[in-house]
């Protein structure tokens, strides 16, 4: 992965899945899941 590449992470989340984004010196990109196109497992 190049620096300053986009990851896609979820919006509402633990801390810790947001900082190896940053320590990495790339960008995180926030997303939400709505309930209708979310995947049932």
């Amino acid at each position: 992965m190049a620096l300053s590449s986009e990851v896609i992470t979820v919006a509402c989340g633990f801390p810790t899945t947001v900082f190896p984004i940053v320590q990495n010196r790339c960008t995180p990109v926030f997303v939400d899941v709505l309930r209708d196109t979310a995947i049932e497992v």
